[in-house]
């Protein structure tokens, strides 16, 4: 995955001509803020991936932190799998700020315990359960 310090201008698509700021490009060799995070953050996040992300790709990430990472990574929301990698998901913020990440996002929470910053975790928790 390519790596882009978090809140920096989105650039992931060298053409996209979207205002949005980076979140989560966590890249192997980079240090990455670690931390606990509201419990209700990951589901709000696959509920996002399972809407259907942005920006597809043709194959998935690896999770680059991963001693055998699974491919695709897969997480579940009840009774739904969620296969994460393949894409981006966007989040607007109550200051009008949008959020750009890539879908592996929750299982980066989850499983390596990133902590994304506060201004992103507080649009993410005011997104209404659907």
């Amino acid at each position: 995955m390519t790596y882009f310090e978090d809140l920096t201008p989105y650039r992931y698509w060298p053409n996209s001509t979207e205002t949005a700021v980076n979140i989560g490009w966590l890249g192997s060799g980079e240090p990455f803020p670690t931390g606990d995070v509201p419990a209700e953050v990951v589901p709000a996040l696959l509920r996002l991936v399972a809407k259907g992300p942005v920006n597809l790709t043709r194959g998935f990430h690896k999770c680059e932190f991963c001693a055998e990472p699974p491919y695709p990574v897969l997480m579940h929301l009840g009774e739904q799998e969620i296969a994460l990698g393949n894409g981006e998901v966007r989040v607007t913020g109550e200051n009008g700020t949008v959020y750009a990440a890539p879908t592996l996002l929750p299982h980066y929470i989850q499983a390596h315990r990133y902590q994304p910053p506060e201004p992103f975790t507080n649009a993410v928790l005011a997104i209404s359960p659907a």
